[in-house]
């Protein structure tokens, strides 16, 4: 396949730039001879995003209004409904909350050096 981008680039005057495959096949562009070194850490921190928790909010207040009361069954246009009803349920208290926790959640991640927060 790489052989076969790189003769079809050529021919028709695209500069190709060395990439690195990995065992996917996705091309790596932080590998090879620029020699970058991404941090090996996941961008992606479920403590220091504050959606996760209203997520969770959200999730419980389905379960105990819709799936509690129905026999953990909802019908086909029920899921559409009842995420928007948890949604709409999202109080400005819970959204001032997590504000408010946001500095102790990013001093948690620092202190656990990017790990898991003890909480």
């Amino acid at each position: 396949m790489r052989k076969g981008l790189a003769s079809s680039g050529r021919n028709n005057g695209v500069q190709l730039m060395p990439i690195v495959y990995s065992a996917n096949y996705t091309p790596n562009p932080w590998d090879g001879p620029y020699c970058i070194s991404p941090i090996d850490k996941s961008p992606y921190s479920p403590d220091l995003n504050p959606i996760e928790q209203l997520w969770d909010y959200m999730k419980d207040w389905i379960g105990d209004r819709y799936l509690v009361a129905q026999d953990r069954k909802l019908s086909y246009d029920q899921p559409h409904e009842a995420v928007r009803a948890a949604w709409d349920a999202i109080l400005t208290s819970i959204l001032d909350k997590q504000i408010d926790l946001m500095q102790a959640r990013c001093k948690a991640v620092i202190d656990a050096q990017g790990g898991q927060p003890p909480y």
